[in-house]
């Protein structure tokens, strides 16, 4: 009896380092834009990709400036600005769009009041939501 539950220990045991071990070998992530393979591998956290701006964006054909200054990331595109300011003191993140062209392109309309990009000016009637369709 003994032998045999000794037995089943260890093949619990073979088992689930075995298929923990597959688990971790699949969990390499590719960022692949437009058929070009990244440089830089992207994170998962909490079932969230993360991958760098300036990766991605230059992947796009989009500039990317950094202003240590002012914590700014700029993607400048032939059409387009996006301006993205990162406050260090308590990790917020604030989106800037100039136009609802924009908003739409990033396909982030409609944006409410609230979300990171909303602004009274892309909010033509000011009814709390900008760049309705």
């Amino acid at each position: 009896m003994k032998k045999k539950l000794l037995f089943s220990i260890i093949l619990s045991a073979i088992l689930v380092l075995t298929f923990s071990l597959g688990v971790f070998a699949s969990s390499k992530l590719t960022l692949i834009v437009n058929g070009t393979k990244a440089n830089v591998e992207p994170i998962l956290i909490d079932g969230v990709t993360y991958v760098p701006i300036r990766a991605a964006a230059e992947l796009l054909g989009v500039n990317v400036k950094w202003d240590n200054k002012t914590q700014t990331a700029t993607l400048t595109s032939k059409e387009n600005s996006i301006t993205n300011t990162t406050n260090n003191e308590n990790n917020e993140s604030t989106v800037t769009y100039k136009s609802c062209a924009e908003v739409k392109e990033a396909g982030k309309a409609p944006l409410k009041k609230g979300q990171p990009g909303y602004s009274t000016n892309l909010d033509r009637d000011g009814d709390g939501i900008a760049c309705e369709t």
